[in-house]
């Protein structure tokens, strides 16, 4: 969350009280750059709108260059929730190369810079804001089936990356990544549970398949998960065979140690009949 973000989207004059709103939810999300990727249907959910009045309205926006949607997909080629620039918010630091994997921040922002409503106030990018010279390599969307396979070899694996990797579409994904209960996969790990044998192997089972309404958010999987910590702490309980299979070690041990003196009296026993035997045939007056 970027509280200056915030600031500046209570302080836009924006189009209307839709815009605003959606403007504000928007900011509460951005990093430090003005970057977010909440999904229509989470701006939806926490604007009391319409998914549909969400589109109009994100889509007036980018054209008039208050925000730019710029597309995301998974590996696999599929659509992910659309990256938003917040480029009319002057207060942002540039994004890095490379971050919103298209054409970099230029003054094409639309046929028009203004806020709907006519505001005078400067707009992004000033004339004395120096521009990227050349327009970075397109970024490879991450495939994250290869995350395990190449995480081996990490001393301390990000425990949210394995999360993802392991997860199946019972998850909500785009959910998921605007979600703010990411903090709970730390609070699994500062309670004791097992990344590998807790952690993992409950979000796989669980989002194994699809669901009507999709997970979306890890604090779902806290009670599996401090379940299973629980089993792998507790003992086995003893069944009444293995129980008295110790109640009856010591006298079997006993017993064995019988047996064992038992077969070496029996055994010198026989060596001495032979040696009588053997005696008798070499002096038969003996």
């Amino acid at each position: 969350m970027s509280v200056q973000a915030i600031t500046w989207a209570l302080d836009y004059a924006a189009g209307s009280v839709t815009e605003k709103v959606i403007l504000l939810v928007l900011a509460n999300y951005a990093n430090e750059y003005g970057i977010s990727w909440p999904s229509q249907k989470t701006l939806a959910d926490q604007t009391a709108l319409g998914e549909r009045t969400v589109r109009r309205v994100l889509a007036d926006m980018d054209a008039r260059g208050v925000i730019r949607r710029i597309p995301r997909r998974r590996g696999n080629g599929s659509r992910q929730s659309d990256m938003i620039l917040l480029t009319a918010f002057e207060g942002r630091k540039p994004a890095p190369p490379g971050m919103l994997d298209d054409d970099e921040e230029t003054d094409n922002l639309g046929p028009s810079k203004q806020p709907a409503n006519g505001d005078k106030r400067p707009v992004w990018p000033p004339d004395n804001r120096p521009l990227w010279p050349h327009p970075p390599a397109t970024v490879a969307a991450l495939d994250t089936s290869l995350i395990l396979k190449s995480a081996s070899h990490l001393s301390e694996p990000d425990p949210r990356m394995a999360c993802l990797a392991v997860s199946g579409p019972g998850l909500d994904r785009d959910a998921e990544a605007s979600s703010i209960t990411a903090f709970e996969i730390a609070r699994w790990i500062e309670a004791g549970c097992d990344l590998t044998l807790d952690i993992l192997p409950v979000i796989a089972a669980k989002t194994r398949d699809a669901r009507s309404a999709p997970i979306r958010g890890w604090s779902f999987f806290t009670p599996a998960i401090l379940e299973a910590k629980a089993r792998r702490l507790t003992p086995l309980p003893q069944t009444k065979e293995i129980a008295d299979e110790h109640a009856n070690a010591p006298r079997k041990a006993k017993h064995r140690k019988s047996a064992a003196r038992d077969s070496g009296t029996a055994w010198n026993a026989a060596v001495e009949k032979a040696d009588r035997a053997r005696a008798a045939q070499t002096d038969p007056d003996a």
